[in-house]
């Protein structure tokens, strides 16, 4: 993971770690029991993390290079874990996402702008801040808590990040799904200005909208440039 390695793509980076992996895996499986197999990888799984936390660790002392040196170590996150999910007949994408949650949540830290970190660490201080807040007041397209909570299932249980156009895609997606259940109470999004109450079809248009609307607000995090549009 040495900086000075340029451009070079991650899965050059591990190749010698990810096939030494690959071959001892291989041989332990032919030997074990399915379940002692599972329960290693499982630990294999857990100290890789830990090494990985470790390093993220020394990102606090260093005064420079830190936001690439985090980003290098997310690359080996997702890397990683494809590896070890390998393409469904590893461990368990959900096993592999759960257990890397506060280590995601640490590099974020050394790759998001001080602006929007203070940003953010004023509005957890806030009075009478609950994990629930979200303010839509202000957005350009009417949306609904159980719009956002199905969104956050699609693109961010499982895959923790996305590009614009899946978000797109997805909420565009969403949108018809209601349209097709019809305008009930607890699946429609409505406009709260138009008498006929008819639900709010997400175009590509509306959607681009509020994507960027939610960036404004923090709510969406870009990764590579915090002043981009969707």
């Amino acid at each position: 993971l040495d900086l000075k390695l340029g451009n070079c793509p991650i899965s050059r980076r591990l190749h010698s770690l990810v096939t030494f992996l690959t071959r001892h895996c291989t041989a332990l499986k032919k030997y074990l029991y399915p379940e002692c197999f599972d329960t290693l990888m499982e630990y294999l799984w857990k100290c890789i993390l830990q090494d990985v936390e470790e390093e993220a660790m020394k990102l606090r002392k260093l005064k420079k290079g830190a936001v690439g040196r985090a980003t290098l170590l997310l690359q080996t996150i997702n890397h990683l874990i494809s590896v070890m999910y390998k393409k469904g007949t590893g461990l368990s994408l959900e096993l592999l996402t759960s257990t890397t949650e506060y280590l995601l949540a640490l590099l974020d830290v050394f790759l998001q702008p001080t602006e929007r970190l203070t940003r953010a660490f004023n509005r957890l201080c806030a009075p009478h801040f609950t994990h629930n807040q979200v303010s839509l007041d202000q957005s350009p397209v009417p949306i609904e808590p159980n719009v956002i909570h199905e969104l956050s299932n699609r693109l961010h249980t499982f895959k923790k990040c996305f590009t614009g156009s899946e978000f797109v895609h997805a909420l565009v997606e969403i949108g018809q799904t209601i349209e097709e259940k019809g305008t009930d109470s607890t699946t429609s999004v409505e406009y709260q200005d138009t008498p006929t109450d008819r639900p709010v079809v997400y175009s590509i248009t509306y959607a681009t909208q509020l994507g960027n609307y939610l960036l404004s607000q923090d709510i969406l995090i870009c990764l590579y440039n915090s002043n981009v549009d969707l």
